[in-house]
């Protein structure tokens, strides 16, 4: 799994979050988009968290062209607005999910594994803070 934000803190606090699964392995980290790709590219990472607004490249930027390069990366998005607008541009760019970063931890676990408790039926907002964008042929595996 590889964690992408701006922020040190968030990142870390996201890698706390998950270091006590024996089922997720980190393997990296990034602060922005173009270092994403990058460490996409020598990593090969099953899952990455991505943050949607970031300097240098944006999250849905670095989804598209990871997605395009990796069609097989599961990749969830995160963000600070819980706004359909950006789930969509997400969807678009290839992500599996977008969570708000307020969301419960619960609810990125579920995200990273694909869980049936992560589908939705649509985009709209819902009050849980998931927007689950429509299913891929092939659920990632963190």
């Amino acid at each position: 799994m590889l964690f992408v934000d701006d922020h040190t803190l968030m990142r870390k606090g996201l890698i706390m979050m998950v270091a006590g699964n024996p089922t997720i392995e980190v393997v990296g980290e990034a602060s922005n988009g173009s270092e994403a790709i990058e460490q996409v590219r020598y990593l090969k990472p099953d899952v990455v968290v991505m943050d949607v607004s970031m300097p240098t490249m944006n999250g849905i930027d670095a989804t598209f062209a990871i997605k395009h390069e990796f069609p097989e990366i599961r990749i969830v998005g995160l963000s600070m607005f819980d706004e359909d607008d950006i789930a969509h541009q997400m969807q678009q760019a290839g992500a599996e999910t977008l969570l708000c970063k307020n969301a419960p931890a619960a609810e990125l676990l579920e995200a990273i594994y694909g869980s049936p408790a992560t589908v939705r039926a649509s985009l709209p907002k819902h009050p849980d803070h998931l927007h689950q964008l429509p299913p891929k042929d092939k659920p990632g595996k963190p």
